[in-house]
């Protein structure tokens, strides 16, 4: 194999390695969002059975804060955007050779 080859190889594994990885990110995304649908039905329910306005006031809040602080940063948005870069490189990248 020429030098050529190998280095067209290489492009070829790191190109495989950047969409398992990028796969790897979206089914983290996938199940955090499941998990988070699941608690939020939890809050629903309380939502739904709750008498008190200031209660369904409560609950609704503590939704919103739930998904802000436990939801959002355990989506790995910041790893996502990190392989979407490298994505994009290698589609330049290769679209410029």
């Amino acid at each position: 194999m020429d030098e050529d080859e190998e280095m067209a190889e290489l492009r070829a594994q790191e190109a495989r390695r950047v969409r398992d990885e990028a796969k790897k990110c979206l089914r983290h995304a996938s199940f955090q969002l499941e998990k988070a649908a699941y608690e939020i039905d939890e809050y629903l329910k309380d939502f739904s059975t709750a008498r008190i306005p200031i209660r369904r006031q409560v609950i609704l809040n503590e939704a919103i804060g739930h998904l802000v602080a436990n939801v959002l940063p355990n989506l790995g948005i910041a790893e996502m955007a990190r392989v979407q870069v490298q994505l994009a490189l290698r589609d330049y990248i290769k679209s410029s050779a």
